[in-house]
């Protein structure tokens, strides 16, 4: 199912890179965490 008209190709731009935005900002977060749990800090 190809976007037919420019607004759907916005809208899916749109969402897949709001998806990409949410997914590394989550990433970079469990990454923090993991480093600073091995230095000795906890959350």
């Amino acid at each position: 199912m190809a976007p037919s008209s420019k607004a759907e190709k916005k809208a899916a731009v749109d969402i897949a890179s709001w998806m990409f935005n949410v997914v590394t900002s989550v990433g970079i977060i469990l990454v923090n965490k993991a480093l600073m749990a091995t230095y000795g800090f906890s959350f």
